[in-house]
């Protein structure tokens, strides 16, 4: 678990131990958790407060793998998954931000 990237959301996401409507318009708990159709929340621990935030990371974490194929620094691994915890992995994957962390393309073939 990166743990820069755990402070940073914490940082800039604030918590809420009972749910509330996100500027988007979500009902969200926690740490910025979007609440899923299926999940039903009144009020959180401090613990689960925190592993909502785990599980949020890890989904995250797993959209990244697949999205960036170079070797990332734990700061810059930390600052890509609180960007994608904030916008979501659609918009990572349509960002310019993210186009600036693929390798460069080279191409095959003689000249």
């Amino acid at each position: 678990m990166n743990t820069y990237a755990k402070r940073l959301i914490r940082y800039f996401e604030g918590h809420s131990y009972r749910p509330y409507r996100c500027p988007a318009g979500y009902w969200t708990i926690g740490y910025g958790h979007k609440i899923k159709p299926h999940e039903t929340f009144s009020v959180l621990t401090d613990r689960e407060i925190e592993a909502l935030l785990n599980q949020d990371l890890n989904e995250r974490q797993h959209h990244l793998a697949a999205l960036i194929q170079v070797p990332l620094t734990q700061h810059e691994e930390g600052a890509l998954l609180s960007f994608i915890f904030n916008v979501g992995a659609g918009a990572f994957q349509r960002s310019a931000l993210r186009m600036k962390n693929q390798p460069k393309r080279t191409w095959g073939g003689g000249s």
